[in-house]
């Protein structure tokens, strides 16, 4: 506007010198207006100019230039600009216009600097400010520089909370950002670009790793429209999107603005709560649109929205629709599921390198070093490396030492609680509890009920279970699955560590939910075991993650006395048998195999406990009696499975007492029992049984033909797991007689069928190692003891077959 007055036409009169406050006004929407009233509104602006000359001179000022409709003022001091600009403000903005609609609005705006007159008007720097800063207003405001503000507050004529500090922005060709103060108008926001372009504030801590995360935001967001990152509570989500407003709001001309939604629960709140993060007081839909269309490209950050998904995803779209050259950005543990919407799925921090360096990072501020950087990393996986778990782990650095935290951990039985923060994130149970406490009750049920699950479930797994638990719901995988509360691994289903833990945490809370919980467990693990127990295999297809559910199940059926989970223990008799058992698995059997039942359906299960301790070498403290019993209520029954699992239980229980020619008679019925029609895949395994007698009583050579028929049997039946263990049989035979070539060979055969997930495989590794030994070959030995070892590594806390372990206690020795 002051690139302008040299042509206007002026009287001459006395302008300030010196110290001046510099003034414009200027008609807003004046070329619509004008178009609209014509000769009326040319007669509008000569009253405004009149009435601007009166409020200037009754203020001591003095009216440097008019021109259309505008006027260039000058003031001695700053307290008479603000007094004649509010004045003219109030008297325009309390005027009702006349009859035929017409009503003038002005802008306003004041700078003070040093200047002095030249001719009838003024060069000088601060008039060029005072122009950008009138341009800024909107109408009715009065604007003003700190300058201004300043000499007011100096001169005790206005108290500084009488003035409302909108910011600093940028203004047209000024280097130097402006702080713009509001003195009178309403709270809209200055028409300028914000010099800070975004409303987040840094943080107090460091932002640790994330970089490749914080990149594909970039990219997401360099394109217009919605982009939603979603994960569980404590990924991290909200600090992501702030590290990005805080390194990237000044790549965007409207800025980077965020709206926390966390505290709301009124979904009327959600825009006005948007507007206050605008600087927009009480503002409506249209106002925000309206603000966000002036700022230019801008992104709209909007966290949290997950308990008001669907009046957010009503806003959002209203907003995409209005601003085409907008992002927003939402924070979800869902996505809105929207057309066009692009999805960042925000995982975990990897345990062995950012997890770790954040806990560290964290832990230092607790005045704690760590040097375990295994057992960090430890921590940091069972804590799923979710950066709030992290964090609130570090927090206890102060008063527990690392071992303690990971034991508390590891156990489940502690929230990590902290003081500080926001309430929704001073423990892992209150993470959880911000999810559940907005889920219908049947939703939440459900997801405490999923976590008696110790691993991976498939979504089969959770219908059943939750299908016989009453207050569940059977189809709220999927819902729990979008709010991120479970986790789409593959085709599976799971828990994250941290998720789980505290769900069973509540769960406790609840007897009654946890008892049906447990019991619709116990039911899903009976149906397995019936229908496993009609494929009459190995079960090598079962994943480890059901037979750790099993074995749950299994444990709840000891405690409350569960009948019908025989088929079940039968199962896990056979895998166990192949691929190892936990401790808690052999304290379960052992438990097990003590029951005294006189139902024939019943005995099942402690036949395949004691079977499961026999074939892992763990001796059954029984009367041998008892399990002949087993035997004959099988054969009163007609079960011919039954009745060979009976009797190979018996067979060891009287072998273990010292009468080899008992359990002799019950391997030989055991055979035979297993020719029966239904019964013959049971063969191999009674024939290796048989095998293995003849092999302790010290008879080579009938023990070898036992094994050399179990293993044709096994391969004929294809049961590879069965096939592996007679092959390294034979190949321990072979040793035994110094045929270390035929032994290498039935060792290198059972190689070929050993899964890599078979603790079998580790044995037939030791025995070739033995084998090569005997052979002479060393560094054929070498090579595959230590993949003997190696093959041993996932079975750590695991039991296995003794003579296997002797093995590999050997190796090192021998390999030496």
């Amino acid at each position: 506007m002051s690139s302008e007055l040299a042509g206007m036409a002026t009287s001459p009169r006395v302008l300030p010198s010196g110290r001046v406050t510099f003034a414009f006004i200027d008609v807003v929407g004046s070329t619509k207006t004008f178009a609209a009233h014509g000769d009326a509104f040319v007669a509008a602006v000569t009253a405004l100019h009149d009435r601007a000359v009166e409020h200037t001179q009754s203020q001591g000022g003095a009216v440097v230039a008019t021109e259309g409709d505008g006027a260039f003022l000058a003031f001695p001091d700053a307290g008479s600009a603000v007094r004649a600009l509010s004045g003219l403000q109030a008297e325009l903005e309390g005027a009702s216009g006349d009859d035929g609609g017409l009503r003038l609005r002005i802008r306003s705006g004041a700078h003070t600097g040093d200047a002095v007159p030249v001719g009838d008007n003024y060069l000088a720097f601060a008039v060029h400010v005072a122009a950008r800063v009138a341009g800024a207003a909107n109408a009715g405001q009065v604007l003003v520089t700190d300058e201004v503000l300043h000499e007011l507050t100096a001169a005790k004529e206005l108290p500084a909370t009488d003035a409302v500090d909108t910011g600093i922005y940028r203004l047209k060709d000024l280097s130097d950002p402006v702080r713009i103060w509001r003195l009178f108008g309403d709270d809209a926001l200055p028409r300028a670009t914000p010099a800070r372009r975004t409303n987040v504030e840094p943080p107090r801590t460091s932002f640790v790793g994330r970089v490749a995360e914080l990149e594909e935001v970039r990219q997401l967001v360099a394109e217009p429209g919605l982009v939603t990152v979603i994960g569980p509570g404590g990924t991290g989500k909200t600090r992501l999107v702030s590290e990005f407003a805080l390194a990237d709001s000044d790549a965007f001309e409207g800025g980077v603005w965020l709206v926390e939604l966390a505290t709301l629960d009124d979904a009327d709140l959600i825009v006005p709560t948007v507007g206050d993060a605008l600087g927009l007081t009480g503002a409506n839909l249209g106002a925000v649109i309206g603000d966000l269309q002036r700022r230019g490209r801008c992104v709209l950050v909007v966290d949290n929205c997950e308990h008001l998904l669907d009046p957010v995803v009503d806003l959002v779209e209203e907003l995409c629709a209005a601003l085409p050259n907008a992002t927003v950005l939402c924070t979800s543990r869902e996505a809105l599921r929207l057309l066009g919407e692009r999805v960042m799925a925000l995982a975990g921090l990897a345990a062995e390198g950012t997890a770790t360096d954040l806990y560290l990072d964290r832990a230092a501020l607790a005045a704690r070093t760590e040097t375990d950087l295994h057992q960090v990393a430890q921590l940091c996986a069972a804590l799923d490396g979710l950066p709030l778990a992290i964090e609130l782990a570090a927090s206890q650095a102060r008063t527990a030492p690392l071992t303690e935290i990971l034991e508390a951990v590891l156990s489940g039985k502690d929230s990590l609680g902290r003081r500080g923060g926001q309430e929704r994130q001073r423990s892992l149970d209150a993470v959880l509890e911000w999810s559940l406490g907005r889920l219908p009750p049947a939703t939440r049920n459900s997801l405490l009920t999923l976590a008696v699950f110790p691993g991976r479930f498939t979504p089969d797994m959770a219908r059943t279970v939750l299908a016989a638990a009453p207050r569940c719901d059977v189809e709220a995988t999927r819902q729990l699955a979008r709010a991120s509360l479970i986790d789409l691994d593959g085709d599976d289903y799971r828990l994250l560590s941290t998720v789980r833990a505290a769900a069973l945490r509540q769960l406790s809370e609840d007897p009654e939910l946890h008892e049906e919980a447990l019991d619709a467990l116990a039911s899903w693990a009976s149906d397995l075991g019936v229908r496993r127990f009609e494929i009459k295999t190995y079960h090598d297809d079962v994943p480890s993650d059901t037979l750790l559910a099993v074995e749950a199940a299994l444990a709840h059926g000891l405690d409350a006395k569960i009948t019908g989970l025989g088929k079940a223990w039968n199962l896990i008799e056979v895998v166990a048998g192949v691929r190892g058992a936990t401790p808690g698995l052999l304290a379960l059997a052992k438990r097990a195999a003590a029951l005294e039942v006189t139902d024939a359906d019943e005995a099942w299960t402690p036949v395949c406990a004691a079977n499961l301790l026999h074939v892992l070498e763990v001796p059954v403290a029984a009367e041998p009696v008892r399990f002949d019993q087993y035997a004959d209520l099988a054969r009163a029954e007609g079960d011919g499975r039954l009745l060979t699992s009976a009797l190979s239980a018996a067979a060891k229980i009287w072998e273990l007492a010292g009468d080899d020619a008992t359990g002799l008679a019950r391997r030989l019925e055991q055979v035979e029992a297993s020719e029966r029609p239904g019964c013959r895949h049971n063969l191999g395994m009674a024939l290796g049984n048989l095998g293995r007698h003849y092999w302790e009583v010290g008879d080579y050579a009938a023990g070898e033909q036992a094994f050399r028929a179990a293993a044709d049997v096994a391969q004929e039946a294809n049961t590879w797991a069965g096939y592996c263990v007679h092959l390294c049989a034979l190949a321990e035979v072979a040793l035994h007689d110094g045929r270390y070539a035929e032994g290498r060979d039935y060792a290198l055969d059972a190689l070929k069928v050993a899964l890599p997930e078979w603790r079998l495989r580790g044995y037939a590794l030791a025995v070739l190692t033995h084998s090569y030994l005997g052979l002479g070959d060393r560094a054929s030995a070498l090579a595959t003891g230590r993949l003997a070892v190696e093959a041993t590594r996932p079975f750590t806390g695991m039991a296995t077959d003794p003579a296997y372990d002797q093995m590999l206690v050997e190796l090192p020795e021998l390999l030496h």
